[in-house]
């Protein structure tokens, strides 16, 4: 688990499962939310599911976790958690990759195949919770690779074009906090502190 106290995210990770969970209280509001990974397909056929028994390794803010045919990689920084699908090989002419997840805990929308926003439902109406997008998608050369998200009820792939691509291949989604709350103890946050001595330069 890492907790992120600049989006307010504590995480959780087994093989196969991201969960998320307010780190602390945020004016009442408590929210979990799984994304569970179902497996990774290669042009609609299953090539490999996450494995329980999966080698994990950890390197100052970054855990790797090791299936048979791709790695689960989350990386957790003050932007949020990245959570990485790295595929390390597919059937030969592969012309499209595509992670498969199961979402629980919260409900969401899908906004034109770019982001996904997970939301709960509140007395004053939906409230956001997390945002999950600036998806990339990179190949072993560093060559950007287009892709999406689907979605339906509560399913969701991403799906990349993988033609002419070189193995392995990068699948990159963030997730963070929809509603961003500063602390005043929070590393960074300078409340309190002087910004300058100048004046006023600029009218």
């Amino acid at each position: 688990q890492s907790p992120n106290r600049a989006q307010n995210i504590r995480a959780y990770y087994t093989p196969g499962a991201f969960t998320m969970q307010n780190r602390k209280d945020s004016a009442g509001i408590e929210w979990q939310l799984t994304l569970q990974t179902k497996g990774i397909y290669a042009d609609g056929q299953l090539v490999d599911i996450p494995n329980s028994n999966a080698e994990q390794m950890v390197c100052e803010n970054v855990l790797n976790i090791k299936h048979q045919f791709f790695t689960e990689q989350y990386v957790n920084s003050q932007e949020g958690v990245r959570q990485n699908f790295i595929i390390q090989k597919a059937p030969v002419s592969t012309e499209s990759i595509e992670v498969r997840l199961l979402a629980s805990g919260l409900q969401f929308n899908n906004i034109d195949g770019k982001e996904l926003h997970f939301y709960q439902q509140s007395t004053c109406g939906p409230k956001k919770i997390i945002t999950y997008n600036q998806l990339k998608v990179w190949d072993a050369c560093g060559k950007s690779l287009k892709a999406y998200f689907t979605s339906e009820n509560d399913q969701i792939s991403i799906i990349a074009d993988v033609r002419n691509a070189v193995y392995p291949i990068t699948i990159d989604p963030l997730s963070s906090s929809a509603d961003w709350t500063a602390e005043i103890n929070q590393t960074s946050a300078y409340f309190g502190t002087r910004i300058g001595t100048a004046g006023d330069v600029n009218g």
